[in-house]
């Protein structure tokens, strides 16, 4: 059972009409559950978030019947304030003479901060310092089989993978951390191995450089130095694997009176950051912290929303996106992204641009190319199901295409896309070093002339490095032969148009924090679900209300109450039926 914002909602999201007052159905459920299974707990109410006013209806209604639940639960949309409202509840508990119970968070993480690893650690370490939380769960808002996206569409991990990883192979006592009491940019959590060997540390949600101090050490099991590793999980996009987490720096450090001090460099808000602190030996010196080496050929990642904007082209939030952000809205003519691409060496690249074209139209979207100055091909975005943001986003809408090989100076070059035709939403741009040219450091920009200069194709790969959220592969070709669409009739418009309604207005609802925002977007969603799969299955949708229609004449020309009593469960029942039809013909 759920309660949502005011409005009881049972099976299939219908109100009171159906289910009847939520505090009988609680009352009768409790009960019930108890009779069969006296020793079983009872978790509630299962409120879409926290809201103090009704939690204090709920318990004082639950305290006065005898069916307390023995857990607590909501869902938390956001971490921060998850701690003052574990207090909140613990006060309002005493105010009404209840003894403390457990919390369970039955939902935690919103559509666009889902899985990725600088926004989870948060809720990690938020959960984790409040003793009262006795589970939580992260929210279903995609699709089934992924973990709650912590799996890519091929079921691989990604980097929010990795970081629950970490956070499960923890053992041994959970440590204090000092990140929790200023509730910051940066989160942490850590743990100390109870033999005392080892002590590891996740932490991120910043960007730049932090020093991690760790102390209170047993310097007798450690050693006079202590080895160190800090590994990082990148996150880019809920559809990308990361094989494994990469190390980032390693070596040995003094351990001094118990503790050890560890910089961490570079960080990125989207990514997630592990240290590990193991022996080191008594015998040797410290050899201090090395960054890893990095390779003329590895991927050079520049996400879109760290360049130059123009015109309507703005940094969107999206979980689905490379670094947890895009670029959207590129839909005026002067809208333009211009990026700064930094080469370790002069040489040929391939160039790959990560992109998302939900386009009603479901044309081809493009944009012109300029680097370094010069004009290049026009990059093509062919259609993708939808907008970076889709929920529940089944079928994937952050793709890539391979633009073609280009040429980079050492140095700094710089990538500019500006809006052609239609509108796409910008990821990011990844540069892979091909063939070097020693010769040159000043120039270019070129694109290598060779028998694929012409297509943009989109990859559904789930590499460590690149990849699209679709099994399916696309492509589209930008040579000079034109290919025009068929055209559409209008009852494929009208289902085209009202499909989009339908997401319009549910991601409408989800996004409302008030009340009476959020039922009157409910209300519309409704009202698009019931017109799309009108469209779609006419017959159906005009059976089903054929039967609604008639239990309730039935019912208004009864005289009898028993007949009235009858018809008017005929009529219930026939309007639950065509509310399913509704939301499985607009599917």
């Amino acid at each position: 059972m759920e309660r949502t914002n005011g409005t009881w909602q049972g099976q299939n999201g219908i109100g009171k009409g159906s289910w009847g007052d939520f505090d009988k159905v609680w009352q009768d459920t409790y009960k019930e559950v108890k009779k069969l299974d006296p020793n079983a707990k009872i978790v509630g109410p299962s409120l879409n978030s926290w809201q103090p006013k009704w939690m204090t209806h709920f318990l004082t209604m639950a305290k006065n019947s005898n069916t307390l639940p023995d857990v607590i639960s909501w869902h938390q949309w956001g971490a921060a304030a998850f701690p003052q409202q574990a207090a909140a509840l613990k006060s309002l508990e005493a105010s009404l003479g209840i003894s403390p119970r457990k919390i369970s968070i039955n939902e935690y993480g919103s559509e666009q901060e889902l899985a990725v690893p600088g926004q989870m650690i948060h809720y990690v370490q938020n959960f984790e310092n409040v003793p009262e939380l006795d589970s939580a769960d992260l929210a279903f808002w995609f699709d089934y089989g992924r973990m709650d996206n912590l799996l890519t569409d091929q079921q691989k991990p990604n980097g929010g993978y990795w970081l629950y990883k970490w956070y499960g192979d923890m053992s041994g006592q959970m440590d204090k951390t000092s990140t929790f009491s200023t509730n910051g940019n940066l989160a942490s959590v850590a743990n100390t191995t109870s033999d005392k060997t080892q002590t590891s540390v996740i932490l991120g949600g910043t960007s730049g450089s932090t020093t991690v101090s760790v102390n209170g050490l047993d310097q007798a099991k450690l050693g006079k130095v202590a080895h160190v590793e800090v590994k990082e999980s990148p996150w880019y996009g809920v559809d990308t694997a990361v094989d494994s987490p990469k190390t980032v720096e390693s070596g040995t450090v003094d351990v001094s009176n118990g503790s050890v001090q560890v910089p961490v460099k570079n960080m990125k808000a989207a990514n997630g950051y592990q240290v590990v602190v193991t022996p080191g030996g008594n015998d040797t010196a410290a050899t201090g912290l090395s960054d890893a080496k990095t390779q003329a050929t590895d991927p050079i990642r520049v996400e879109a929303e760290d360049g130059a904007l123009t015109g309507t082209a703005k940094k969107v939030q999206g979980s689905y996106a490379s670094g947890n952000y895009f670029v959207g809205t590129f839909d005026s003519n002067d809208s333009s992204d211009t990026m700064k691409v930094t080469a370790p060496e002069s040489g040929t690249y391939q160039l790959e641009l990560g992109y998302a074209n939900g386009g009603t139209n479901k044309q081809d979207a493009t944009d012109k190319v300029t680097l370094n100055g010069q004009q290049l091909k026009d990059a093509v975005f062919p259609y993708s199901t939808g907008w970076t943001t889709a929920v529940p986003n089944v079928d994937g809408t952050r793709k890539t295409i391979q633009y073609g090989t280009v040429s980079l100076k050492q140095g700094d070059n710089t990538l500019k896309l500006a809006k052609g035709n239609n509108a796409a939403e910008l990821d990011y741009a990844q540069f892979t070093l091909q063939q070097t040219n020693p010769n040159d450091h000043n120039n270019g920009g070129a694109v290598v002339p060779d028998n694929s200069t012409a297509a943009s194709s989109s990859s559904s790969s789930s590499s460590s490095v690149s990849s699209s959220s679709s099994s399916q592969a696309v492509s589209s070709s930008s040579s000079s032969t034109k290919v025009t669409a068929p055209k559409k009739s209008a009852h494929a418009v009208a289902v085209a148009n009202a499909s989009s309604a339908v997401e319009k207005y549910r991601l409408a609802y989800n996004k409302a924090q008030k009340t009476t925002t959020k039922a009157k977007y409910y209300k519309a969603y409704k009202r698009a679900q019931a017109k799309l799969a009108n469209l779609k299955h006419p017959k159906t949708i005009k059976k089903a209300k054929a039967k609604v229609a008639k239990a309730k004449a039935s019912y208004k020309k009864a005289k009898k109450a028993a007949t009235k009593a009858k018809y008017l469960k005929e009529y219930k029942a026939a309007k639950i039926a065509l509310n399913k039809a509704y939301i499985k013909y607009s599917k």
